[in-house]
C-alpha cells in the first residue's frame, strides 16, 4: 500500500456539467473529501472521506 506524502486539497464543490468544473470540483467525491499525493507515485492520488479511503489513478487531459 502506498503511503500518503503531502496534503494536495479537498473537494470545495460538485458539479456535472463540464463548463462547471474548476480546482476542487468533482462529480462524484463528496464536498470536503481530503486529497494526499503518494510515496513513489507521481500517477495516484489518496481521498479521504466518511472513513472511506480511495486511490486514483491520475490521467492526463488532451
Amino acid at each position: 500500500m502506498n503511503s500518503m506524502k503531502k496534503y494536495i486539497g479537498e473537494i470545495e464543490f460538485n458539479a456535472t456539467k463540464a463548463e462547471d468544473f474548476k480546482n476542487g470540483t468533482a462529480s462524484l467525491l463528496p464536498i470536503g473529501a481530503k486529497i494526499y499525493s503518494v510515496k513513489k507515485r507521481d500517477d495516484i492520488f489518496i481521498v479521504k472521506f466518511d472513513n472511506v479511503v480511495k486511490r486514483y489513478l491520475i490521467l492526463s487531459e488532451g
